[in-house]
């Protein structure tokens, strides 16, 4: 009986741990920098290359990976410390599979799952990603 529980506690553990960080990381995606206006257009609105106004996620799990893309079977970008806060840009998924988009600084993008970060402010509006990577 006490078997299928431990099995059970060790499969949740590895599933968390996979969502969460570890391994290589490859080459970070990196957006290039572009002679665009600063101002917002409709066409970089729809690429979602703009951070929602004053939205920020808050990494709170330790050994947390960004990923390439809104899953735990996307590559790792950069990992990320806890406490760490980084500006959001959109958002795919609902419930316990919302994924944010989050800009992790010199023009390195980066998927983090809910369930690892604080957003700020709570009642934040975040518009849906214009595109999101096929898994």
């Amino acid at each position: 009986m006490i078997r299928p529980v431990i099995i059970l506690l060790l499969c949740l553990s590895l599933f968390i741990l996979s969502a969460c960080g570890g391994g290589n990381a490859p080459a970070a995606t990196t957006v290039p920098p572009t002679d665009a206006p600063a101002e917002a257009t409709a066409e970089s609105a729809d690429n979602a290359e703009l951070p929602a106004e004053g939205v920020t996620a808050t990494v709170s799990f330790p050994s947390t990976s960004a990923r390439s893309g809104p899953a735990t079977s996307f590559d790792a970008v950069q990992q990320v410390s806890v406490n760490q806060v980084f500006p959001v840009i959109a958002q795919t998924g609902e419930g316990s599979s919302t994924w944010y988009l989050v800009d992790l600084g010199e023009g390195v993008l980066g998927w983090l799952w809910a369930r690892v970060v604080t957003i700020s402010p709570a009642d934040a509006v975040i518009e849906p990603a214009a595109t999101v990577p096929a898994p």
